[in-house]
């Protein structure tokens, strides 16, 4: 957004503030001028009017609006070298994120806060259903994602990483779903 923007990367500076009450406290203290940060810490700060959202990735169409495509956010990331060594223990791993994303399609939001530990709702339960209940469709039901996903994820990076920007890039070599078309076999 801010290469969109006109500016560059160290045009400001990034400071890690977490993404649970610190991130909340950071804001309310005054100490940052701008926030990137997930869910439940942006739905709080909004109804605080702490904050003034100005792109929004936690739908599809505010994903699209931002990365002009949709955005694979969660994945597992290895390398071939793992895979080949640990092929085992990369389909537990698949295996139980796909699980995971699977149980979330099947519930409802308040079946998911209640699982999820009580530190994530922030003190604010309703809230926290409301912001799981906005974002849920976000979520893969199945681990799958698209090619146009994976578009979208490298023209991200060809916009601010310049050794992206120049790189010659064989964009069906950087993800497989092989491990997902496994879960269950």
């Amino acid at each position: 957004m801010m290469v969109h923007g006109g500016l560059k990367a160290d045009d400001a500076s990034f400071v890690g503030i977490g993404a649970t009450s610190s991130a909340v406290a950071a804001v309310r203290r005054g100490e940052i001028d701008a926030i990137v940060n997930a869910d439940l810490v942006i739905t709080m700060l909004a109804n605080e009017n702490l904050i003034k959202i100005v792109a929004d990735t936690r739908t599809q169409a505010g994903t699209q609006a931002v990365y002009g495509g949709p955005y694979p956010a969660a994945v597992l990331y290895t390398t071939p070298a793992y895979l080949e060594k640990s092929p085992r223990a990369a389909q537990a791993l698949v295996n139980a994120l796909v699980r995971g994303l699977k149980w979330i399609a099947s519930h409802s939001p308040e079946e998911i806060a209640k699982v999820m530990p009580e530190s994530y709702a922030l003190g604010n339960r309703e809230l926290y259903v409301r912001a799981i209940t906005a974002s849920k469709s976000m979520y893969s039901p199945d681990g799958r994602f698209t090619r146009g996903a994976a578009e979208t994820a490298l023209n991200v990076l060809k916009t601010f990483d310049p050794a992206v920007k120049n790189a010659t890039i064989d964009l069906a070599k950087t993800y497989t779903e092989s491990l997902v078309a496994k879960v269950g076999q």
